[in-house]
């Protein structure tokens, strides 16, 4: 009888239970924690490989986002390019359409006139509006390729190509020309508030648009005049110019462009910009202002040659000319 008691009480559990005393007889110590000064030194240890590798993930991720951009310019290259196909002119890169009934320019009436022969000026082509449209490269970009306007800047924004009527072709129609780019609704923009679109690019936070700038069938305006000067603390400007993607008396008119990309055949004698060529000048020039959302004045630009300090903020601008996608 003893010895069954004696049994019962050395009898252990089996499994995850078991007393450890009874398996070796011996309690085994608990491992100690880190020390402050071990928990300093690996906090450190890893500090310093987020800063090493923090310029390349940024990298990586600047490269993808430009190649976003390039991509879409591409996009933009090969509507404009079916537009040329379809009226044989690439679209302007500035407009002024007056009120309905208001009188026509000489100049931009040749302009839609390039592209539809049998316009109707009297009814400005059945768009039937009832102020006066300026429309500036960045505007253009969208209306040529995206067609009649309706909504409101955002993704209530809708466009609905050309009417085939070759008389009143800017009227809505059940089967248009057009559009002839996939914009992105959400995209469309209004930066000056004129009830024009403009179209933003993929990258966040970037409220500056594509701009768009065109030969247009002639000699591209190299050294345009036309945009906000400051003298003697006083600023001033003539009319709207393709680079004028902002309200020329408005607080972001210093994000507009001065003038189109040059490059230098070389023989330039010092007296300016008279024997530089523009970049496309057949063509047109695309460009994106990049993160910072600035243009810059534009210029002179020459491959592998860094930009003056003084327009810096044109590197990162992404073109449809530059080759390696940005500027720097």
């Amino acid at each position: 009888m003893q010895t069954t008691r004696t049994n019962q009480k050395q009898r252990q559990p089996a499994g995850p239970f078991r007393n450890p005393m009874h398996s070796s007889g011996t309690l085994r110590p608990a491992r100690p924690g880190f020390t402050m000064l071990e928990l300093l030194i690996v906090i450190v240890i890893i500090g310093i490989l987020v800063s090493l590798l923090l310029p390349t993930m940024q990298n990586i991720f600047g490269r993808g986002d430009t190649a976003r951009v390039v991509a879409e310019i591409t996009q933009l290259e090969q509507a404009l390019l079916a537009f040329q196909q379809r009226f044989g002119e690439y679209p302007p890169s500035s407009l002024v359409i007056p009120a309905m009934g208001g009188s026509w320019s000489a100049e931009d009436r040749a302009k839609v006139r390039a592209i539809w022969p049998e316009f109707d000026f009297t009814t400005n082509g059945g768009l039937g509006n009832t102020v006066a449209l300026k429309l500036s490269g960045a505007e253009c970009l969208v209306f040529f390729l995206g067609g009649i306007e309706s909504g409101t800047a955002g993704s209530s924004a809708a466009l609905s190509g050309f009417s085939k009527n070759p008389q009143t072709p800017w009227t809505p129609s059940a089967n248009p020309d057009g559009p002839f780019m996939e914009f992105s609704m959400g995209r469309l923009s209004d930066v000056d508030g004129d009830q024009l679109f403009e179209y933003l690019g993929p990258l966040e936070g970037v409220d500056t648009p594509y701009l768009f700038i065109c030969a247009a069938g002639k000699k591209m305006n190299r050294d345009n005049d036309n945009y906000i000067r400051s003298l003697g603390g006083a600023t001033f400007t003539t009319i709207d110019d393709d680079y004028d993607v902002f309200d020329p008396l408005g607080p972001d008119a210093s994000r507009n462009m001065q003038m189109c990309y040059l490059k230098s055949d070389g023989t330039d004698s010092g007296s300016g910009l008279s024997d530089n060529q523009p970049y496309r000048a057949d063509s047109f020039q695309l460009i994106y202002p990049g993160p910072d959302g600035e243009y810059g004045t534009g210029g002179v630009w020459q491959s592998g040659t860094p930009l003056p300090d003084a327009r810096s903020n044109e590197a990162d601008n992404i073109t449809n000319f530059s080759g390696s996608a940005t500027l720097n």
